[in-house]
């Protein structure tokens, strides 16, 4: 079991596939976009800006979604984490 799924008393550590597939279109784009900055592509440029935003609030959406109410775990300065 994953430790911090363990102290959350969750057993499904699984990250959602929307964060995933986010994250994955981030990266793509961040490539994208630097291509166009080189290029000098200024209107495709603020295009695939524009995209890169949408994603970071689908993102954003998706972990803020999943738990809401739940507070972070605190650690204290013991061996122990939980």
């Amino acid at each position: 079991m994953h430790l911090l799924a363990a102290c959350l008393g969750s057993t499904d550590p699984k990250v959602p596939d929307g964060l995933v597939v986010a994250g994955v279109g981030l990266v793509a784009l961040s490539v994208v976009m630097l291509r166009l900055l080189i290029a000098d592509d200024t209107e495709s440029f603020v295009i695939a800006a524009l995209a890169q935003g949408c994603l970071y609030v689908t993102a954003l959406w998706l972990v803020l979604g999943r738990a809401p109410g739940r507070a972070a775990p605190t650690f204290s300065s013991s061996l122990s984490p939980c």
